[in-house]
This record gives C-alpha cells, structure tokens and sequence, in this order.
C-alpha cells in the first residue's frame, strides 16, 4: 500500500433510508394494498386522502354549503343527495366568531355530535400553524378536515397573498398530510373580484388535487348556485345547487359532468347521476317549499316514478329516520328529519 493510499481517509458510511424515501419497482406498488386509489366521499368535492380548494367569492354562501356538507358527513345524512359514510369531521372555523359556529352546530341539530370536532384558533406561542393542527389530527384522527378559509391560516405566515415561494412554504404541508394520513381535505377560499379563479398566486390553485367553483347561477332564482369543479379525481363538471331555508340544506337541482378535466377542451357531456329512488324522492323532499314539508301528492307527481316506487321509497325513508311523516288537515306531508 502506497503512502497516498494510506492517507486517504474513508467516506463515512451513508445513513440508510426509511421505506417511504426508497424508490420502489412498479409491480410492487401495483400489489401494495396499503396504497389506496381516492375514494369519493361527496363526488365533485371531497374524496379520501386529497386536497380539495373550494373557490368563491366573498359573501356568496361557501361556508353555508360547506356546513350542509359538514352537517351530512357527521351525521351520515346525505350531502347533496348522496349518500355518505358517517365520519369523523375536524373544522378548523378560522375566520367566524366563535359564537356563529356555535349557532351554526345548533341550527344544524349537531349539538350531541360527538364525531364532530372544532378549531378555532391556530396561534399558540411557539408552535407554527401546521404543527397545532397536525398535533390535532393526531389527537382526534379525521376522515374530514374543513378549513374556512385559507387566508385565516395563512394569516401571519405569507406576507403577500401573490408571492408564490410564501404558499410554497404551507400549501405542501396541506397536501401531504391529506395523502399521508387518508383525509379528505377541503380548503375554503376566497375568489377574485373579476373572473373565478383563487385571489392570490396561481401556485395556490396548482398544488390541490381537485379544485372547485361556487358562483351565481344566471337566469336562476336567488338561492340557486352553480358549483363547478375540475381536479385528478372530480374530472370536469357542474350542478346547480337550491338551498331549503327551512332544512338549512341543499340539494341539486341539475348535473351534469365531462370525461376531459383540462380546462378548454372540447368535452363530452354525459347523462345526469342516475339517481335510485329514495335519493331521488329525498331530494324533493328537501327542496321543499312549505315549512312543514311536501305534500304526498306532490311527490308522486314530481318524482316522474311509479306510485309503488314511490311509496316504497318513502316507507324506507320514514324507517331509517331520514324522513318524518305528518298530517296536515287532510293532507300527508313529508319533512327531513
């Protein structure tokens, strides 16, 4: 041995990686069945383990429909109606007093809700943001987390809404804990006041998976939305959304979606969700006009459905306590729960 190579002193060795850093051959993630395809929780807008940003403008209603949505995945009732697991929902209510979401949970009947978990305030001194929210997550292990909005939780943390490398800095971290943890994550925030994209970077739009889009509905009465939404799973699409004053909830009135996700391109419209028929009597239900709920009649004559089904459906209602029945003089009305 030469005196050079004697004096050569020796790489140390290299730390071993965890698991999740090792590249990995592709028929083994194929078989893994610990890696889970996206599951649609509310098709459109909220799906397990990915990032949802719903967009709208100030004072539109998007945390009206967001707690309809909310209400629904906590109680197991349906969203919209779908039809949704009951899960367990974390709300991070950033930017409303502390006493609206308090009447927000009684209006909605959520007030014995034990799966139901609510956030106010992320500034405990010394920690960041995303560490109390992360220690929270830990703490009641979501299905759901809600974030109204995501201006409150950046607040503090990016200095200019239109710098791109003060998003880069939180945006991520939203994004790995939906994937990491399987939590269907929505972000609520606020829209340009020209056009329907996100007010701020368009880095903010790029890291969600999906993204969705709460807008006035042109020709339509006051309390029709159009909802939108375009994203890896949601693909294309667009409903117009009618809010019942009486049950704070919304239903769709119309649907329809695209297999093109890219946005401009020349798309092919498919038929309206099929709807079975409990779904489809629940929903007039719930639009309903009359405080004390929708006439029999009027619901086999809307339904557009043979009486039996019709009937069969409102039985199967009435039993899982969705629907409760009542006499109005001579007259059956029907009313969600």
């Amino acid at each position: 041995m030469t005196n050079s190579q004697k004096q050569q002193p020796q790489a140390p060795p290299r730390p071993k990686l965890p698991a999740a850093f090792c590249a990995r051959r592709a028929n083994d993630l194929a078989r893994d069945p610990r890696v889970k395809a996206a599951v649609p929780l509310v098709p459109g807008l909220l799906y397990k383990g990915r990032f949802t940003l719903l967009v709208a403008p100030a004072k539109m209603g998007k945390t009206t429909v967001v707690w309809h949505t909310i209400s629904g995945l906590a109680t197991g009732q349906p969203v919209f109606g779908y039809t949704v697991p009951r899960c367990r929902v974390l709300v991070l209510a950033l930017e409303e007093a502390l006493g609206d979401t308090k009447e927000r949970v009684l209006d909605h009947g959520l007030a014995k809700c034990a799966n139901l978990y609510l956030l106010s305030d992320l500034d405990a001194t010394g920690f960041r943001p995303y560490e109390v929210l992360e220690a929270n997550v830990d703490t009641v292990m979501p299905d759901v987390i809600v974030v109204d909005t995501l201006s409150a939780y950046a607040a503090g943390q990016v200095a200019d809404e239109n710098n791109a490398m003060g998003w880069m800095r939180i945006l991520p971290e939203l994004s790995k804990l939906a994937h990491r943890r399987d939590i269907a994550l929505l972000v609520l925030h606020h829209g340009q006041k020209v056009g329907d994209g996100p007010r701020g970077s368009t880095v903010i739009s790029s890291v969600p998976d999906n993204l969705a889009f709460l807008s006035l509905a042109k020709g339509q009465a006051d309390h029709v939305r159009c909802l939108r939404w375009k994203g890896r799973q949601s693909r294309t699409g667009s409903a117009l959304i009618a809010y019942d004053a009486a049950s704070k909830a919304y239903s769709i009135l119309q649907e329809s979606a695209t297999d093109d996700a890219t946005p401009g391109a020349k798309s092919r419209a498919k038929s309206p969700r099929v709807e079975n028929a409990p779904d489809r009597v629940l929903r007039l239900i719930q639009a309903r006009t009359h405080p004390n709920g929708a006439l029999y009649a009027e619901l086999r004559t809307k339904a557009k459905l043979k009486a039996e089904r019709v009937d069969a459906a409102l039985k199967q209602l009435v039993a899982s306590g969705t629907v409760v029945k009542s006499r109005d003089g001579r007259a059956t009305r029907y009313a969600v729960a």
